[in-house]
C-alpha cells in the first residue's frame, strides 16, 4: 500500500510573521498599526512567501514583520 503525505494547507498553518503597515503618529496620536499580510516559510525554513492582503494606494509609513502570538491567530 502506498503511503501519501500531504502538506498542511496555508489556512491550517500559523505564519512565521504577520506583516503590518505602520504609520507613525505624533504627539497628538499614537502610531497606527494595520495588519496587511503574513509571511509563510518554505519547507527549508530559509525563505518564504510574503502574502499581502492589502496595501494603501497612497502608501506612507513602513512595513513591519512580527512573530504571531496565540491570540493573533483568532
Amino acid at each position: 500500500m502506498l503511503k501519501t503525505t500531504t502538506k498542511p494547507t496555508r489556512e491550517a498553518t500559523l505564519p512565521a510573521f504577520y506583516v503590518y503597515h505602520v504609520i507613525e503618529g505624533n504627539e497628538d496620536r499614537p502610531d497606527y498599526w494595520h495588519r496587511v499580510g503574513a509571511v509563510f516559510p518554505h519547507g527549508d525554513q530559509e525563505r518564504g512567501n510574503i502574502d499581502l492582503l492589502s496595501l494603501p494606494f497612497n502608501f506612507r509609513g513602513r512595513l513591519v514583520m512580527r512573530v504571531p502570538k496565540r491570540d493573533d491567530a483568532k
